[in-house]
Formats: C-alpha cells, structure tokens, sequence
C-alpha cells in the first residue's frame, strides 16, 4: 500500500481519492476539518464529543466517504439520526461503528439511548453496563443506566447509580432531576424536591426539573408552588405539553374548570395522542355538565388506550348521568373485566341495572360490592323493591 491509498484505524486520516472528485474543495476541506475537530474533542471524552461538535448529516456523509473505516464518524451520524428520530438508522451507525471500533464507550452508550427509547430496556442494559466496562469514570453513563433501572421499577438500583453519577460529577443536573424523579415515585418528596433544586440551581433553564418539582408540590397539595413551578417549564420549553397537562391538573384540583381544559387543550394540540390528557380533560367537561364533549373526549382516550379501566369508568358515569343506560352497564362489564373486585363498579352497575329495571341484577350487583366492603352498598340494597 502506497501513501496516497487508505489506511485502517478509527482515527486514520484517508487521503482523498479519486471518488471524492464530486465533492468541492470546500466541503472536503470541511470533512478534513471535522475529523479534527472530532479527534480533538474525544480524547477527552469520547460520548462528550458529541455534545460540542455540530456536524450536519451531510457533512457527516462527507466524512465517513473520506473515511469509511472511521468509527466515531458512524457514532456522531448515528447522534444525528437520533435527534431527528429515525433510531433504526442511528442503530445501523452504530452497529457499524461497534464493527469497527469494539472498544469505543461512545458507540454502546449512544445505542443504548437508542434501546431505551425503542422500549428495549434490556438491550439497552447491556450496552450502558458495556458502556461503564469501557469508562467507568463518566458519569452520564450511570445516570442514563439509572433511567433504565427506573423504567424497569428498580429504584434502589437505579438510586445508586445516580449517586454514582453525582459523585463522579458533582454538577451533572440531569443525575439530580432524574434522582429526584425517582424519590418522587418512591414518595420521599422532600428529597425530591431537594434534588430538583439542586437540578435547576445547575440548570436554571431546565424545564422538567421546574414540571417535577411542580408535580411535587401538587402531591403535597401545594397548589401555588406546583402552578408557578409548571408555569417556569412553560416559560422554557414552550412546546412542553407535560407541562401544560400538569398544570390544568392543578386547576382541576383547584376547581378552575375553564383554566383547567385550556392547558389541556394546549397539551393535546401539542401532543395529539396525550390520551390522559384528553380523559383529564373529558373530566373537567363532565363536571361542568358538558357531557357530549365529556364523551368525545373519553372515547379519544380509550382509543388511544385500551386498556384504561378509568377511561371507561368515567364513560360509563357519564352515560348513566345521559340515562344511556344500556352503553353504562357495557363500560362498567369493561372495567369489571379489568378489576373484578372494583367494588365502585359493581355499585355503579347495579344503579344501572336498577334505572333499566333490571333488580334481580341490580341487587346481585349491590350484594357483589357489599362483599368487597362498599359501604353504600347496603343503602343501595335497601332501596330496591321487596
């Protein structure tokens, strides 16, 4: 092999070739320079490098035409894929870039991402814990294997990687948010709260630092703090509809009915298949006696999830409110399927069956709920005829 001819390794320069005569002077001289530029930064951190380089996916074909053996370069278009969503390409670059490169950290805690978002917890497991194998020194990669703990319920697990992550680096915010996150499903909210300060003390603009610690407040029933803790996310992230959705949860509870549908509106214009926004928001049309809109709503709901016992309980309330029985007694069948000792289902039946005239089964309905321990179940039994 001659001087002018390629030469292997992930971080060999290819001098150009006669293929390359397509691309300008300037654009080859932009890919020359983005080897550089990506050298330069991976050397201090392979995965950081990412975050410092702005490489276009065009420029990215450049270089890896310049040199299709250069692993980082599959790993950084791989990065590009991502952020626009296409995750079965950024897959196939990073499968490549593993190919070339077995011992590149960035390559496996990049897929991994790809497996968490894809829902393949597991795959996603095994890279992140490749990843640490690799470098066991960075500390996104404990926080991002702690996020996958957190998906799979281990929130112990997940804790001590996030501690690990803050010990490593101290002023790495998402490790504090997603701490936080996981002390918040774990009901320590003090400490969650704690962690979320800390987090927007690091990150000022950090949007979902503000939306948790909101729904922190909320659950402490500290309805001011939460909406003006959601109302900072909104101011940052604009196109959050979390936050939004969040936020008229707040004036549900707080009985602002009208504030209440238009954050809902706004998280479904942002998110149209928010289907607990949409059941929220069925909620707020229902009790201010709007039950068409309510219906509509809670039908999106169970469309876009099936599997939502609440969403046909709602339902089932509504229609017995619209004396639409017969559509009642189908909902509470639904939910009674999905929870057969949901004593308030058998209760809300029997009601129906009873407005239908049906009290063999109203009653064998009021017994069932009694059983379970309903409380109304006996003044319900009592009026029914003898």
């Amino acid at each position: 092999m001659n001087k002018d001819e390629s030469t292997e390794g992930k971080g060999a320069i290819v001098p150009l070739s006669n293929k390359l005569v397509k691309y300008s002077g300037q654009a080859l001289s932009r890919g020359l320079d983005l080897i550089q530029s990506l050298e330069q930064e991976k050397s201090n951190d392979q995965s950081a490098a990412l975050d410092y380089v702005d490489i276009s996916l065009e420029d990215l074909d450049i270089l890896i035409e310049i040199n299709p053996k250069y692993a980082f370069a599959y790993v950084a278009r791989g990065s590009a894929y991502s952020d626009k969503g296409d995750y079965d390409q950024a897959m196939q670059d990073y499968n490549r870039a593993i190919e070339l490169d077995p011992k590149g950290e960035a390559a496996y805690s990049m897929r991994g991402h790809a497996y968490h978002i894809k829902g393949d917890y597991d795959q996603a497991m095994q890279d992140y814990n490749r990843a640490i194998e690799l470098n066991s020194k960075h500390a996104a990669n404990y926080c991002h294997r702690g996020d996958i703990y957190t998906a799979k319920g281990d929130y112990n697990q997940a804790m001590q990687d996030y501690n690990q992550a803050i010990e490593l680096d101290p002023k790495i915010a998402d490790a504090y948010r997603h701490r936080g996150d996981a002390y918040l499903i774990k009901g320590d909210y003090d400490r969650a709260i704690k962690d979320y300060n800390q987090a927007i003390t690091l990150d000022p603009k950090d949007a979902k630092a503000y939306c948790n610690r909101g729904l922190v407040y909320f659950v402490k029933d500290n309805y001011d703090k939460a909406i003006f803790n959601c109302t900072r996310a909104i101011e940052f992230a604009p196109k959050f509809a979390g936050a939004y959705y969040f936020r008229g949860d707040v004036y549900s509870k707080m009985a602002d009915y009208d504030r209440a549908i238009k954050d809902y509106n706004q998280a479904i214009e942002l998110n149209p298949k928010f289907a607990v926004a949409y059941k929220n928001r069925g909620d707020a049309h229902a009790i201010e006696g709007d039950y068409d809109h309510a219906i509509q709503d809670f039908n999106k709901a169970i469309e876009l999830d099936s599997q939502d016992a609440a969403a046909y309980s709602k339902r089932g309330i509504v229609y017995f409110l619209k004396d639409k029985y017969d559509q009642a007694i189908q909902d509470f069948n639904r939910v009674l399927e999905f929870d057969p000792k949901f004593a308030a289902a058998f209760i809300m039946r029997g009601r129906a069956y009873k407005e239908n005239g049906d009290y063999s089964k109203a009653r064998l309905d009021f017994v069932k709920a009694l059983e379970l321990g309903d409380k109304d179940a006996q003044a319900e039994l009592d009026k029914l005829p003898r």
